[in-house]
């Protein structure tokens, strides 16, 4: 187990949220938080077969959310859970490498959800083309499957040059680089300003 290292994080989020209309003066009203998994998890493993070679794959795990703010007081418990518009739980599997031939140069490639689970992902409606209750689009697609390249080499302790490839099947391809410079005043070097894409 020299050569691996295996990252376990988890995140528990439980929150409320309350709502008013000030157009007809109701009162504050219960509403669910929109967009807000009550577990978030991530698990990496890393295998380091040499000083200069990393590869890892890593799941991430996102619990059900809603993306509706209703909350009906109905007692029927069908129609005031598929009123929040849920989403169904999403587990998603990223794989990357990252090769460093020296100390001041790394160079990274990596696909993030590889099996295209994202771009696939539904919500649960109350309706469906205005008929049964069914699973529809999500309003807000998340990414799905992406890929992505990255050369940084520093030319000191205090500058850098990063170039960062990536595309995905909802973006074409794009090109940043950026270039880092400390912030000298009187001879003295402060934090580094901020990244300039060219």
């Amino acid at each position: 187990w020299k050569k691996f290292d295996l990252d376990l994080e988890s995140t528990y989020l439980k929150m409320s949220a309350q709502r008013k209309d000030s157009t007809v003066h109701y009162d504050w009203m219960d509403v669910r938080p929109t967009f807000q998994p009550e577990w978030e998890g991530n698990m990496r493993l890393t295998y380091r077969p040499t000083s200069q070679w990393l590869f890892f794959g890593e799941a991430h795990y996102l619990s059900k959310y809603y993306t509706h703010y209703a909350l009906p007081t109905t007692n029927d418990a069908t129609e005031r859970e598929l009123a929040g518009r849920p989403t169904e739980s999403l587990t998603t599997v990223n794989l990357g490498m990252k090769w460093s031939p020296r100390e001041d140069m790394t160079l990274s490639f990596g696909c993030n959800d590889v099996f295209d689970r994202g771009s696939k992902q539904r919500v649960n409606s109350l309706q469906r083309f205005g008929s049964d209750p069914g699973s529809v689009n999500i309003e807000y697609p998340l990414q799905g499957r992406s890929y992505y390249m990255t050369f940084r080499y520093g030319f000191s302790r205090r500058d850098c040059y990063e170039i960062t490839f990536w595309q995905s099947r909802a973006h074409t391809a794009h090109r940043t680089c950026r270039w880092r410079t400390p912030l000298c005043l009187n001879g003295k070097c402060g934090k580094p300003r901020l990244y300039h894409p060219i």
